[in-house]
């Protein structure tokens, strides 16, 4: 295991179970549940994938199959019989996505339509381009443009019920993860994309000064904030949170800033368009 994830990053990813569950694992605990992860990536070959990716997969599959055998997941953690099944469909439901089609909206009163089937792409092709020219991972990949355009989507839709500010939004989209430097853990990201965003503000895009302290501090504390807080950060925040299920992360309610993204119908419908990996805009992102 220490191959793949340090111990640091291990007890790290207990602790964040912990946080899930309201419990936190003992030690004989969180070796079985490593003992699984082992075997698991083993079989299903750990090394197409980041790190952390395989880890979550083959995380929620263990709870999975711990509590359709066992009805709860603690204690029992053991039982041979678990280990034995690693079923191939949860691994092909997020390797492959479930769907390409269109997810209908939430159905909930709260929430309009959804933007990118009623408005066209609410940002420059100038700005795209920019961002572009500087990113340094795969355009297409699980931080990349399709991750954006839905953090853009839930956070337009989620605007129309909390009142937060939509080019607030729509910037905090495109410039939260444009500086990343890899995949995985990258400490210090957000702060780098409210840099570039100073850096072009006024020359590929413009906002007013209380839109751009909104702006530079969604940017860069969206990895861990919390509320209290603006509005529009909130939001912002939940938008990019909502879209966690494209790799293979559940999404936390008790982590969501607000109400209307905490909404099972807004949740439900976040958690399908990110499996199925729908790209609002595509065109746009070109």
């Amino acid at each position: 295991m220490n191959k793949w994830l340090s111990e640091a990053e291990l007890e790290d990813e207990r602790f964040r179970l912990g946080d899930h569950l309201d419990y936190l694992p003992t030690d004989e605990e969180w070796d079985a549940i490593c003992h699984f992860i082992r075997l698991w990536t083993v079989r299903h070959d750990w090394e197409e994938h980041d790190a952390h990716m395989a880890f979550s997969f083959a995380l929620e599959t263990f709870i999975r199959l711990t509590i359709q055998r066992n009805g709860k997941l603690f204690p029992h953690l053991e039982g041979s019989e678990v280990r034995k099944e690693m079923p191939e469909y949860f691994r092909l439901t997020y390797l492959r996505g479930q769907t390409r089609n269109e997810v209908s909206k939430p159905e909930c009163s709260g929430f309009s339509d959804p933007p990118s089937s009623t408005t066209s792409a609410p940002f420059s092709s100038d700005l795209i381009r920019a961002i572009h020219a500087q990113y340094r991972l795969d355009w297409n990949g699980i931080h990349g443009a399709s991750h954006w355009a839905r953090v853009m989507e839930n956070g337009l839709l989620l605007a129309t019920a909390t009142g937060a500010r939509e080019d607030v939004v729509v910037l905090f989209a495109l410039f939260h993860d444009a500086c990343r430097e890899n995949d995985g853990q990258d400490p210090g990201h957000g702060a780098r994309g409210s840099e570039l965003a100073c850096e072009f503000r006024a020359v590929h895009y413009n906002i007013d000064d209380s839109g751009w302290e909104l702006l530079r501090e969604a940017c860069a504390g969206h990895t861990g904030g919390r509320p209290p807080g603006d509005i529009s950060i909130l939001t912002c925040w939940d938008a990019d949170r909502l879209d966690l299920p494209r790799i293979g992360t559940w999404i936390k309610r008790h982590f969501l800033c607000t109400e209307p993204a905490r909404a099972k119908e807004m949740v439900d419908w976040a958690v399908k368009r990110s499996k199925a990996g729908v790209f609002p805009w595509a065109e746009a992102f070109v």
